[in-house]
């Protein structure tokens, strides 16, 4: 918005400036005309004063469009430019905002990880007692089957023996 007013009255004032030149002196043109003797040499010298009018105006023209093309040429750049600083900052901010997440979810991934290990060991200690209980358990009850098929044979045998002794002797 500045820029604009800025240029604005730049403008104005070249305008300004260049019909301050063209109203030099009136009176002076005024005289010349009225002689009749000196009216064509008059016109000649009022075309020739407006042609130099025109050619300032024209200088007037050209140098404010060249202002403002300077300047709106600046604006660009230094827009641009401010623009390119901004992008850079806000590439860097996000850059380590990105970083800062990931490192902050890295560690949260590890500790959820962590626990899940964790209480995964625990079910498993858990149940390999579990089952090292119920093999000794087993083992006890076979031990008991096993001594009790034991007294069974040690009984059939001794029968066995006993019935093989009486038919043999």
């Amino acid at each position: 918005m500045r820029a604009f007013l800025v240029m604005t009255i730049l403008s104005c004032s070249f305008v300004l400036a260049a019909r301050a030149q063209t109203q030099e002196n009136p009176a002076a043109q005024t005289s010349v005309v009225n002689n009749p003797s000196g009216q064509e040499a008059a016109l000649k010298a009022e075309l020739e004063l407006v042609r130099e009018y025109d050619a300032r105006m024209q200088n007037t023209v050209y140098w404010s469009l060249g202002v403002v093309v300077l300047v709106t040429v600046l604006l660009a750049g230094f827009s641009w430019y401010t623009n390119f600083k901004v992008y850079d900052r806000d590439l860097n901010n996000l850059r380590t905002e990105l970083t800062i997440f990931v490192e902050q979810e890295m560690s949260s991934s590890r500790s959820k990880l962590n626990e899940l290990l964790s209480n995964k060991i625990k079910e498993i200690s858990s149940s390999q007692e579990k089952l090292v209980s119920d093999i000794r358990e087993e083992m006890g009850n076979l031990r008991e089957h096993a001594g009790k098929i034991a007294i069974n044979l040690d009984e059939e045998i001794k029968r066995d023996l006993k019935w093989l002794r009486v038919d043999v002797l």
